[in-house]
Formats: C-alpha cells, structure tokens, sequence
C-alpha cells in the first residue's frame, strides 16, 4: 500500500512539472508558423520616365543628357522667350538641369534710325513643373550700321571639375563693310552670366595688356577656356 502511495506520489509530481515546463516543440512549431507569417505587402509604383518622383518631401526632377541643339524641339522642355531661336544648350550642372536658349531679335531697317539688333540669353533651371527662368541676358548692337550674329559651330559644354560644367559660346557684332566686328565669348556658371571680347583685328599680345582687368574679372576656372575659344576665333575664314 505504501509503494502505491509513492509511485502514484511521484506519477503526479511528474504530470505537475511537463504541466509548468510546457511542451517545447509544440512552442517551437507555432513559432515557426509565425515566422512564415509576412506583414501585408506595401503597394509601389514608379512614374513614367520624365515624371517628378517625389522623395519624402524633397522633389527629384529627371536628368536629361547634355546637348547642344539647334532646333528647339530637341531640347525637350517648354521654354518661353522673344525672339528668333537660334541654339539650345542643355546641360547638368550637379544635381541641377540647365537650358539656355539663345535668340536673336531684330527690328526697323538697317542704316535707319529705330534699327535694333540684339542677342537674347535666356538661362532656365529645371522644376518640378517646367523649367523656370533664372536669368535673360541682352546683348546688342550699339549703332544701325551692326548686326549681332550668333557663331553657333563655336558652342561647347565643359567640365570645370566636382560636377559642375558650363556652357560656352561665341557670337560677334558686326558693321556693314570693312571694319572690324566685336566678338564676344560667353558663360553662363554660379547663376552668372561672365563674357570677354575683342576687337577682330586685336591680337591676344595686345589683348592682355590691354584687358588684364576685364580677364580677372572673370572666375579662374573659366578664364583659361574662354581666352582659348576668344582667340581660335577667325572671322575671315
């Protein structure tokens, strides 16, 4: 009667103990089972190629690549400007896209009094809606016996290093007959239009003695590319 007593003692503390341990692999397998549980899917899009994709609330606007174009259905953007189109240039400065449009506008008769001649620089940044005018730039003809005249086969895109760049480009303005034309070299860098020029028949000896304040002027990343286009430029050619 007494080992009874202690063998069904011992069955029952037994029964208490697996009762407060809990049965491992069952815990084990309802883990398991859980894990393999994924939280509901979040849906995502991606918008079409040259659309704005919004990050957080930060607006990344598409990057487009550069050119130089000499229609403006190639530059791909709705711009708003006066005057004749004569050159486009896009370009990526950084994480900022860029257009220039360079027009040319001209009014009345020449050699008569109210004749206008003017090269229009207009520099646009790229928004997250269309692209919005920073800066138009004017140039003109001082007399009625000049034109301005855009020299579009000297315009050029340049790396000035730490992924900035900058446009280049030419135009001149020039007298009926023989005396000599006034040829410009142009950029558009920092939000600033920055230009030298010289007189057609003035060598670069006597350009930089004569000019030395005009050059300085000018950012140094920028001096060396515009004084090389302003002097590879010969208009009896």
């Amino acid at each position: 009667m007494k080992r009874f007593i202690l063998n069904f003692s011992a069955l029952m503390f037994c029964l208490i103990f697996i009762a407060a341990c809990g049965n491992p692999e069952a815990e084990n397998s309802a883990q398991a089972e859980n894990d393999q549980e994924t939280p509901e899917s979040i849906e995502t899009t991606t918008p079409p190629q040259g659309e704005t994709k919004e990050r957080g609330s930060i607006a990344v606007v598409p990057s487009a690549s550069d050119g130089i174009f000499e229609q403006e259905a190639k530059l791909e953007a709705k711009l708003e400007y006066e005057g004749e189109f004569r050159q486009g240039i896009r370009w990526n400065n950084g994480p900022n896209l860029n257009y220039l449009v360079l027009a040319v506008q001209q009014s009345g008769n020449f050699f008569e009094k109210g004749w206008k001649s003017e090269l229009l620089m207009y520099h646009y940044l790229a928004g997250t809606d269309q692209p919005s005018l920073q800066k138009k730039y004017v140039d003109k003809a001082d007399n009625i016996y000049s034109a301005v005249v855009l020299l579009p086969e000297q315009s050029k895109i340049i790396d000035l290093g730490n992924n900035q760049k900058a446009p280049l480009f030419a135009y001149a303005i020039c007298p009926d007959g023989e005396d000599p034309c006034e040829i410009h070299v142009s950029s558009i860098t920092d939000g600033q239009l920055y230009d030298l020029k010289r007189m057609s028949n003035v060598d670069q000896k006597a350009f930089l003695s004569k000019e030395k304040a005009s050059l300085e002027a000018v950012p140094e990343k920028l001096r060396d590319p515009l004084s090389k286009l302003l002097f590879s430029i010969n208009l009896d050619e």
